[in-house]
């Protein structure tokens, strides 16, 4: 079954339908903000930076009145509730937009765009499936990162595999690790959001990675 990559995966709402895409439902409130948010050093309320498959849907659901969703220029996708800038809903309205292209698309409430934004990175279709069992974890330190990161594999320290991914697809690295703790040097690539699968006979994990 597909994974989705969350920072903070209480906080929001997957349903699962027949076709194998799904639905993840996004909070929208004041301080929903990426938990990185240097304004927000106590963490933010909502994450709002997610990675979906081409297909899937995201909806977002007005906890307070006053709001709106838009996409910025930037986008690769142009989407948003209906009217200008400056129309907004109130609390219980909820607003649905399915993705179809991939790449990445920045959302922003208009009239509180410092304190409510986000991003949908859209990855191809079957990028996130993973069949896994005996889910155990992994980190990875400094997440973002600018030249270098270390993967502390905990307890998968044997055979391991790692690949990770760009936002469009792309495989960027493929490297079989036996030590604990592994240092990647990624000064040479572009800034982005990553994805890193880590494999073992018996176990598929992924977490998603940010090079500034």
């Amino acid at each position: 079954m597909k994974k989705i990559l969350l920072l903070s995966i209480c906080l929001l709402t997957f349903t699962f339908g027949f076709s194998q895409t799904e639905t993840i439902t996004i909070p929208w409130d004041f301080f929903s903000v990426p938990p990185s948010d240097p304004n927000f050093p106590s963490g933010a309320m909502f994450d709002t930076n997610i990675v979906i498959e081409v297909g899937d849907t995201v909806v977002w659901d007005w906890l307070s009145g006053g709001h709106n969703v838009k996409s910025d220029g930037e986008s690769v996708e142009s989407f948003g509730t209906p009217g200008g800038e400056f129309d907004t809903f109130p609390t219980g309205y909820t607003y649905a937009y399915t993705f179809t292209i991939v790449g990445t698309s920045n959302f922003i409430c208009a009239p509180h765009e410092t304190l409510m934004y986000g991003s949908v990175s859209v990855v191809p279709e079957g990028t996130l499936s993973v069949s896994s069992s005996n889910i155990t974890s992994f980190s990875i330190s400094p997440n973002p990162a600018r030249n270098s990161f270390t993967l502390d594999l905990g307890s998968l320290n044997n055979n391991v595999v790692v690949e990770i991914y760009d936002v469009l697809g792309k495989k960027v690295l493929n490297r079989k690790v036996n030590a604990i703790a592994t240092n990647f040097d990624i000064s040479h690539w572009n800034s982005g959001l990553y994805i890193i699968k880590i494999s073992s006979e018996k176990t598929v994990l992924m977490k998603r990675f940010v090079k500034q």
